[in-house]
């Protein structure tokens, strides 16, 4: 009988004694100096809620004085208006409705530079960048009675000074917000 004559390494590998260390190496390996850490998921941020009584009725647009977002609801439906200071400014967002939406009009419509899409029947997303004036959204959804809306200007969270809200013009405390309008 020939015996097969083995590396110290291969008879380690044999023996099964290296397996559980490479095994953890491969499952969690060193970080690589100078490379960033992972960051820690992020929570989501509850929204700030608005009563119907705050976004009722048109406010005053200040075209080319700031830039804004204008939120209200009137018995057409709920309404976006977003203007800016003379410069260029990069508008989105996304509103996510309680009730399947029948009708979306863009103010500028397909003139307009940017997008305004919707997924499914209750998230419409926008992204627009305006050059000048006036540009906006207006939605019906049938039986609806509350849309949480998330804004972003220049690809920063909108702040409460740059959303007015109904005819008022108050301000929320932040975004998002949930906006109860009927």
């Amino acid at each position: 009988m020939r015996c097969l004559r083995l590396s110290p390494l291969c008879a380690l590998l044999t023996l099964g004694l290296l397996a559980p260390g490479l095994a953890a190496l491969a499952a969690d390996p060193a970080p690589t100096p100078g490379a960033p850490a992972a960051a820690a998921p992020a929570k989501p941020v509850r929204p700030k809620l608005v009563a119907a009584k705050q976004v009722k009725g048109q406010p005053t647009l200040e075209e080319g004085k700031r830039v804004a977002v204008y939120l209200w609801s009137d018995d057409a439906g709920f309404h976006l208006r977003w203007v800016n200071a003379g410069q260029p400014t990069l508008f989105a967002g996304r509103l996510d409705l309680d009730k399947p939406l029948k009708e979306k009009t863009r103010l500028l419509g397909d003139v307009g530079s940017g997008w305004v899409e919707l997924s499914g029947d209750r998230i419409v997303m926008f992204s627009t960048t305006l050059r000048q004036g006036v540009d906006g959204l207006d939605l019906v959804a049938p039986g609806g009675s509350k849309v949480q809306i998330d804004l972003k200007i220049d690809g920063q969270d909108a702040t409460p000074e740059q959303v007015f809200l109904g005819a008022q013009g108050g301000h929320p405390e932040g975004m998002p917000l949930l906006i109860t309008y009927r």
